[in-house]
């Protein structure tokens, strides 16, 4: 994409903004007293020329922080630092990133008097996507066009809706059921290739969808009745986990003709993948044998590799991009958990990694990387809440 980063947020918010406010204005079915104080705690696009360009400023000064070399020490053998950008806490119970674009534009959602809604984050500050009426939402991932997925709860239809947003303006994409089923999106790809997963009519099974030129079309499980879709390449590979005969759900590849592979486990019963990359490397974590310790997890070629954890009994891997660099989170002995980057397969704190401008924040958590190396994190708050993070690379050179 040849077009300024400054140019394509602009367009992004501006747009954003006056559909938001269009779609406000239709006045669609009231929300409950409780989701209609929930909403006006999680701030709108603003209205001014001004504000916007605020935004836009703050999102420069980063990525400009960002190409700078600082210095190494000993603290960073791996060649790279990280600077971080705190971003606006803006539910208070509860912010979490689950994706980022290479432009650095995150999405996720925020927790405000137990409801969440979905959240796109320009620069530091973050907005609320729910329009009036929408309520336990989620925003799951973005593309570098700016189509956003998700779904949202309608109060008024009574069912939750999988989701896709461009420039602000939802759209329903619908279900393998009636008018009553619910369903999910997860993952779009750079084409704009939706994944997920939807119930069917009068309900008792679920299954891994995919949303081909506007209609789901249901994928196979590897024998039974429940699956579900995380992540989409850009070669049209699909992983997540579907259910056997036994029940139990194990990691899942789906191909672009729409055959499966049961990716299997490391010994435990059950496993998920989360993430692929166009290498075809997936990512998860599997229980190991006795069903009680979970272990990040990597699958090259088909094969499924346990990743070093921190001497604890969970790990999780969240996200891989195209250099396959793995971010997630390990817990230690003590049982405190932290977010994690592997290089080369070998598990790094990130906090250890952070610059001295952002010494002492504590990274309990990495959801989501980008080509350009940027991490989608947070740090654990004291009143029991969330702060989302953006760590950006900063090459590191020798004194």
């Amino acid at each position: 994409m040849k077009a300024p980063i400054s140019a394509i947020l602009r367009c992004i918010a501006v747009v954003m903004f006056l559909s938001i406010g269009a779609m406000t204005a239709a006045a669609p079915a009231p929300a409950s007293p409780a989701a209609s104080t929930a909403s006006r705690a999680i701030a709108r696009l603003p209205a001014s020329d001004a504000a916007i360009a605020e935004v836009l400023r703050d999102a420069a000064r980063d990525d400009a922080q960002a190409s700078c070399a600082v210095a190494c020490d000993g603290r960073h053998h791996y060649g790279i630092r990280y600077s971080v950008r705190r971003l606006q806490v803006v539910g208070g119970e509860g912010d979490l990133p689950t994706a980022l674009n290479n432009l650095g534009i995150v999405v996720g959602y925020a927790i405000a008097n137990g409801i969440s809604y979905p959240v796109v984050w320009i620069g530091r500050r973050g907005f609320s996507l729910a329009a009036p009426g929408e309520i336990n939402g989620v925003a799951l991932d973005i593309n570098d066009v700016g189509q956003i997925v998700g779904s949202v709860y309608v109060e008024a239809a009574s069912r939750e809706e999988a989701s896709s947003w461009f420039l602000g303006r939802r759209r329903n994409l619908g279900s393998l059921g009636d008018a009553g089923t619910s369903a999910g999106a997860r993952g779009i790809n750079r084409s704009g290739l939706i994944v997920g997963g939807s119930g069917i009519a009068g309900g008792g099974a679920s299954y891994a969808v995919v949303w081909d030129r506007g209609a789901p079309r249901a994928l196979p499980t590897i024998g039974g009745n429940i699956g579900g879709a995380a992540r989409v390449s850009d070669r049209g590979y699909i992983v997540g986990a579907s259910t056997g005969t036994d029940g139990q759900q194990h990691a899942s590849l789906w191909r672009p003709d729409g055959s499966i592979t049961d990716l299997g486990t490391l010994g435990g019963q059950q496993s998920w993948a989360t993430d692929i990359n166009n290498r075809g490397t997936v990512v998860g974590y599997s229980f190991r044998p006795g069903d009680v310790d979970i272990a990040a997890v990597v699958w090259r070629n088909g094969a499924i590799a346990e990743l070093p954890g921190l001497g604890g009994t969970s790990s999780q891997a969240n996200a891989i991009n195209e250099h396959g660099q793995i971010v997630g989170n390990a817990g230690t002995i003590e049982n405190r958990q932290y977010g994690v980057t592997w290089f080369n397969d070998s598990p790094v704190r990130l906090e250890t990694l952070l610059d001295d401008e952002s010494h002492g924040i504590a990274v309990a958590n990495a959801y989501a990387i980008n080509e350009r190396g940027q991490i989608a994190a947070v740090r654990n708050l004291s009143n029991g809440g969330t702060e989302p993070l953006v760590l950006t690379p900063r090459p590191c050179r020798k004194r």
